[in-house]
């Protein structure tokens, strides 16, 4: 099987849920893995602004669940992701043409649905 890569995560609200997902099953109910092993893959793997968010923690078990919480409470909202997902849709500008705004819209629900 080839090997999963866990994604990195800057900060974009719309890529949380794909992030998470991914996350969590590689990471976070991996049983081999110890939460300073976890802390260090959610350090690692966040970029840019979601970083800057735990930069400051230190390489502790306890802070596992810190930094996971503090990204989980920024970025996990149903209600921003959706916004979100409707400002890409609205900002289309016409310029890009219908089949981009039609690329956009498809590809904002699939990620809505999880199906991207």
């Amino acid at each position: 099987m080839p090997t999963i890569e866990i994604p990195r995560f800057g900060g974009q609200i719309t890529e949380f849920k794909h992030f998470y997902d991914t996350f969590n099953s590689l990471i976070i109910n991996n049983q081999v893995l110890d939460d300073v092993k976890k802390i260090h893959y959610v350090l690692s793997s966040a970029t840019n602004e979601a970083h800057q968010l735990i930069q400051n923690l230190l390489v502790t078990q306890q802070n596992f669940h810190i930094a996971w919480n503090l990204l989980c409470d920024r970025y996990n909202s149903e209600r921003l992701i959706a916004a979100a997902h409707v400002v890409i849709i609205v900002t289309a500008t016409d310029q890009q043409g219908i089949s981009h705004r039609r690329k956009s819209i498809d590809k904002s629900v699939l990620q809505q649905f999880e199906c991207y």
